[in-house]
């Protein structure tokens, strides 16, 4: 009796007309038109059926998109394809501070070093250097220095590999300056 009353209570409270094809095909999300404008990254994504032959389709890859974008960073992590590592060269940055008179406060800036990023010091002597090994491309980092009160210069000399890349000296009185290499 139970089971009599669950079937006919079933066809009862059906909405008329609905019939199982109708309410499957209403579910489905609708198929976009030519002239519907789609997302580029949602057409990767969206799934192509299987050819009829057997054989494997390829689906774009959303990270292609990110490899044009940024030519220089190559493939981003987690993506499909062959891996590549890239890693900053290493150099050998050394810094020279001379004066006539005692140096006084010395203070240095290199984000591109990982022993020595930044530091100050009161140096009574009156030469000062600080070598260090720095990563990338030219600007390396930079050092400031002051005169004392008598305008005699304070030389500095920053050597990258070797090489000098900046040399420059105060003027006047505590004449100030940052040397950058």
């Amino acid at each position: 009796m139970i089971s009599v009353l669950v079937i006919a209570g079933t066809f009862l409270l059906r909405n008329p007309g609905e019939d199982s094809e109708t309410a499957i095909d209403s579910a489905r999300p609708a198929e976009p038109t030519a002239s519907a404008s789609i997302d580029p990254t949602q057409r990767a994504r969206r799934a192509r059926p299987a050819p009829s032959d057997g054989t494997a389709t390829s689906v774009p890859d959303a990270g292609d998109a990110v490899a044009a974008d940024f030519p220089g960073l190559g493939e981003p992590n987690g993506i499909s394809g062959e891996g590549r590592n890239y890693s900053l060269t290493e150099h050998t940055m050394t810094i020279q501070l001379s004066s006539p008179n005692p140096l006084g406060l010395v203070a240095y800036l290199i984000p591109a070093s990982t022993e020595n990023p930044r530091g100050k010091a009161v140096v009574e002597a009156r030469t000062w250097s600080l070598t260090t090994t720095v990563y990338g491309k030219p600007k390396y980092g930079a050092v400031y220095v002051q005169a004392g009160y008598d305008g005699r210069p304070a030389t500095c000399v920053i050597t990258i590999d070797g090489k000098v890349t900046e040399r420059r000296s105060t003027k006047g009185p505590y004449g100030a300056m940052w040397c950058l290499g």
